[in-house]
């Protein structure tokens, strides 16, 4: 809590204190005050530091476009005060931090890298397209449209699977979208496979619905027993406890399984369009290739090309027609699959590459090992926000001065308390007040309750709580606790004013606080009244 509370948040009691310091710093031994790179001043009864924090609580109910235009002007006088202060030696720099700060600069953030994302998914839609279709600029031999396929089938399965995973309940967390990703890269590997075996399965005497029926004989039991693998895996991590992880297991598992319908289904189809494409001899993304939807002449026509054993050059319309036997002979001509096929696999099994093969892999894992002691676990704050953060500038304030060593804010929430039965509320105060006598506990915030007793007494909106049988209040309530009532609750919360003096002349009553129920933020103890 900020060192002011030592003077009740005052102005006038602050500067009417000669010694401040000698009160800050014996406030400061006993722990109750903190402040950053605090020491004592040898021969001295003040202390040095170098960095103190103050608190500010925000009211709930103030609309956020006053916050946002609030801390909008106080971003301003902090910078214009950081600047005064890199000037002169004795100047002071201000950071500063909240909770809608983060959210303001997290959706900053996302916002600002959403074109680097784009471009990202751009160039793995460009080297889905080179792999499937080659480096070719022949637009009757490139993939592109087959390979642009990736993002729809991508953002379907995604549709698809959050769709179900909302049917079950299953909310959309923060890191969610994050399954994009591994979207994408899965249904890269699947189209490349498919493609592959698709190609591979190319023959003279075949029409390209018996290719297509050898290739999936291969390509999808491969894909089928990965994506299971990969299911499972996710359910795997949708039992843990961390709801971060759970919730991101679940819809991940569903869009996987989207995922293998979709390749099995809409990828072939759009695989066997663009076979027919080739074979006519038609251009890659161009009108005339939706002629393959509504002509049924066009596939016997293309699979009788498919047929038609290795002859040399076809013409259609003047265009060269591309046979599967070329397919089938560009694909074995592959410089990839030449070198896998004539050299890593006579390569690979000599029995000296076998047996560096070992002896470098056990090396790893040893090292690996002797080093796995040093992994850092966790990661600061900061190092998540960018360069430019106003916040980041706060968290490194706190770890410079504070080393980690910063009080922490503690909560109470009890709820169920009948306030209408003094003995319950007593048996409450006194659980409160034996919370102030325990030695890690620096400072205890005064909560609703007790400001409404002052707030009761002050106004006397309603008369003393008494105890059995018209008796004293009992034990642990002072002897002018007041009675509380829904109404009196809702007057003392609609009651908007400070008051620095009581209107019945309460001397008793603490004068000028008071806390809203809904409020919550900064009390130690935050109830719910049953009445």
């Amino acid at each position: 809590m900020s060192p002011l509370v030592l003077w009740r948040y005052s102005r006038e009691s602050f500067e009417d204190d000669d010694k401040w310091c000698q009160t800050m710093t014996e406030q400061w031994v006993k722990e109750r005050v903190d402040l950053g790179g605090g020491d004592l001043v040898e021969g001295e009864d003040c202390m040095a530091a170098k960095a103190m924090q103050l608190r500010y609580l925000f009211d709930p109910t103030v609309p956020q476009e006053s916050l946002d235009a609030w801390e909008a002007k106080l971003f301003d006088m902090f910078a214009a005060k950081n600047e005064a202060a890199a000037e002169d030696p004795l100047g002071y720099r201000i950071s500063y931090w909240s909770q809608q700060l983060s959210t303001r600069e997290a959706k900053a953030l996302v916002k600002r890298d959403g074109p680097l994302l784009g471009a990202s998914m751009g160039f793995i839609l460009v080297f889905v397209c080179v792999v499937l279709g080659g480096f070719t600029c022949d637009p009757r031999r490139s993939r592109v449209a087959l390979g642009s396929s990736c993002a729809l089938t991508t953002a379907l399965s995604m549709s698809a699977g959050f769709g179900l995973a909302s049917t079950m309940g299953i909310p959309l967390a923060p890191v969610s979208p994050l399954v994009c990703y591994t979207l994408l890269g899965v249904c890269v590997d699947d189209m490349i496979i498919i493609t592959d075996a698709f190609d591979q399965a190319a023959h003279p005497r075949r029409t390209i619905s018996q290719q297509l029926q050898h290739g999936m004989a291969f390509a999808g039991t491969a894909i089928t027993v990965t994506s299971v693998t990969t299911f499972f895996a996710m359910l795997t991590g949708a039992v843990m406890d961390l709801p971060t992880i759970s919730l991101f297991c679940i819809p991940a598992a569903i869009c996987t399984v989207m995922v293998n319908v979709l390749q099995m289904t809409l990828f072939c189809g759009f695989l066997v369009l663009d076979a027919r494409r080739r074979a006519r001899g038609g251009l890659d993304i161009a009108p005339c290739a939706l002629q393959l939807l509504c002509d049924e002449g066009d596939e016997s026509a293309a699979e009788a090309g498919g047929g038609a054993g290795s002859g040399g050059d076809k013409r259609n319309g003047g265009k060269h027609v591309l046979t599967l036997s070329e397919v089938q002979a560009q694909q074995a001509q592959h410089r990839l699959s030449q070198l896998l096929k004539d050299t890593y696999g006579k390569f690979v099994t000599r029995p000296r590459v076998r047996n560096a093969t070992l002896v470098v892999f056990f090396l790893l894992v040893a090292t690996a090992t002797a080093f796995l002691g040093n992994l850092r676990t966790g990661l600061p704050v900061e190092d998540t926000l960018p360069d430019d953060s106003a916040a980041k500038e706060w968290f490194m304030a706190v770890e410079e001065y504070w080393g980690g060593n910063s009080l922490m804010d503690v909560s109470l929430v009890v709820r169920g308390v009948d306030l209408a039965d003094a003995a319950r509320v007593a048996a409450l105060t006194r659980a409160l007040t034996e919370i102030t006598h325990f030695s890690f506990v620096a400072h205890i915030s005064k909560s609703w309750l007790h400001d409404y007793q002052a707030w009761c007494r002050c106004l006397n909106c309603a008369p003393p709580m008494q105890g059995h049988m018209g008796g004293p209040p009992p034990r642990g309530l002072p002897e002018d606790a007041r009675q509380i009532s829904r109404a009196t609750l809702e007057r003392f919360l609609a009651d908007g004013s400070t008051y620095s003096s009581c209107p019945h002349g309460n001397a008793t009553a603490v004068a000028g606080v008071r806390r809203r129920l809904r409020g919550g933020g900064g009390a130690s103890g935050v109830f719910v009244p049953t009445l």
